[in-house]
């Protein structure tokens, strides 16, 4: 966040305290806090911060809301910058991701990622009406129905409608 100069969003009224308790959480008496909401310049930790909040709002729901929400900001900020900029931001990016894919590939991924000149569509998994919450060890957890889960993720990705009796595979 901080190498692309920052994220714009807009904090609601219940997230400012919420994301200057994460904040502080990290950086002490060194912290930059938000001092009111509205549409705010996020610096790296305010935005990691940002990320973090479940305990107000809709839970966590709204969190990955606003994981999205940051995601999006940083591919339309990277759209903006040139290729050497961008391979730079790749290669420092990688050194916090484990993964078994070739850094070429994963580079070349995100190279066509941000060559799309549409806007990025998102989907929360599990999907509304088919999960169902319990609680595992005393935690609250959803478990989701994962056939109607892959045939519905089938449908977002190849925008197609799949029948009854077609078997989606599960791995």
């Amino acid at each position: 966040v901080d190498k692309l100069g920052g994220i714009d969003v807009e904090v609601k009224d219940y997230e400012v305290n919420e994301i200057n308790h994460y904040i502080k959480e990290v950086n002490g008496s060194n912290s930059k806090l938000l001092t009111h909401s509205g549409y705010q310049h996020l610096n790296g930790q305010q935005a990691l911060s940002f990320s973090r909040i479940r305990k107000v709002g809709n839970g966590d729901y709204e969190r990955t809301e606003r994981q999205r929400l940051v995601l999006k900001c940083l591919m339309d900020k990277a759209k903006q910058v040139d290729a050497v900029k961008v391979s730079q931001l790749f290669t420092s990016l990688l050194s916090y991701v484990q993964t078994n894919m070739p850094v070429q590939k994963a580079m070349d991924l995100g190279m066509t990622a941000l060559k799309c000149n549409g806007s990025f569509q998102t989907m929360r998994i599990p999907v509304d009406g088919y999960f169902e919450p319990q609680y595992v060890s005393g935690l609250a957890v959803l478990v989701p129905d994962i056939k109607a889960n892959a045939q519905l993720l089938k449908e977002f990705i190849y925008n197609m409608k799949v029948t009854a009796d077609e078997d989606v595979p599960v791995y």
